[in-house]
């Protein structure tokens, strides 16, 4: 089971088995040997919100929605161009869930929340987070903040994740590194395919031409059919995948992780850390940006009382 399978049945439960958990938190409450008197409060205080059962249901449908994805790219033996498909149904999926889900959604939420005695808050009033002032609140309301700042900004990030993952190139390659696979017999090898993963190298193929290499393609078809040896090769294409990978960028980023991850910073946000370590690896492209750079994008970002400047 993956992490996110993990979590997501922790939702479902927390979902199906919320009237309980609140009854036994109450319970917790009202016991006063309990030395969690703090923390059960808190959780009740949290837990007793529309904001709290919006997200609940919210991370409960986009997670579903993406963890079959999760489980087959976590399998040894998965077919690349049956994960590529699923890629391509869950960028479907979250689309039409950011283009239509809104109103199914928020009415779920609703019926819960009415279902739980929860307070349902005026959607067209000015959105006031918990704790914080009005005069120091942005001025939305709240239906602006629960359609634009939660739902349709959780679903681009996932949808921004995946599209940076297999963006055009990366998918256009794997699919033609599937032609190599040995599976059935080489079933789906492609010499079109494979030549169109030459040209993406042109510097490691430059004195062979594209009936060359077509020749050769045919040539080794035949041959790895014709051999029962080659019946075994499926491991060891899979580890051909990885080992230039493995060597390079991966032992890179592990080694830098001991300076940017310790006991302290592995308590911070994986975002933020990941920034972090993207920052060290690439070191060397980003000692040549200037404090001045730096500072201005920092501006630029967003409106700011005081203005940084250099000393």
């Amino acid at each position: 089971m993956t992490h996110v399978g993990g979590l997501i049945i922790t939702l479902n439960s927390l979902v199906t088995l919320f009237t309980p958990v609140i009854e036994v938190l109450q319970e917790l409450e009202i016991d006063s040997a309990s030395d969690k008197d703090g923390e059960v409060k808190t959780l009740l205080l949290v837990m007793q919100t529309f904001n709290f059962v919006f997200m609940l249901h919210l991370m409960d449908d986009v997670l579903s929605m993406t963890n079959g994805l999760y489980v087959a790219l976590q399998r040894d033996d998965q077919d690349i161009l049956n994960a590529l498909d699923l890629v391509s149904i869950s960028k479907q999926r979250l689309q039409e869930m950011r283009s239509d889900g809104w109103k199914r959604i928020l009415d779920k939420v609703m019926s819960s929340c009415k279902n739980l005695n929860v307070n349902i808050p005026d959607m067209e009033t000015q959105y006031v987070k918990q704790l914080k002032s009005k005069r120091l609140a942005h001025v939305v309301s709240n239906l602006h903040h629960y359609k634009f700042d939660y739902f349709m900004n959780i679903l681009d990030v996932q949808l921004k994740e995946l599209n940076d993952r297999f963006n055009m190139d990366n998918t256009e390659l794997l699919t033609c590194v599937a032609s190599l696979s040995p599976c059935s017999s080489f079933e789906t090898f492609d010499t079109k395919k494979l030549l169109k993963m030459v040209r993406m190298y042109p510097n490691e193929f430059l004195d062979v031409c594209d009936q060359t290499l077509t020749n050769q393609f045919e040539c080794y078809i035949r041959s790895v059919r014709g051999d029962a040896r080659f019946s075994y090769l499926k491991g060891l294409a899979q580890l051909s995948l990885l080992l230039p990978v493995a060597t390079a960028s991966v032992e890179l980023v592990f080694s830098a992780m001991k300076y940017v991850k310790n006991e302290l910073r592995n308590r911070m946000g994986n975002s933020w850390l990941n920034d972090c370590l993207v920052t060290y690896v690439e070191r060397d492209v980003f000692t040549t940006i200037t404090d001045k750079t730096i500072i201005n994008r920092f501006q630029v970002m967003s409106k700011r009382n005081v203005q940084v400047k250099l000393v």
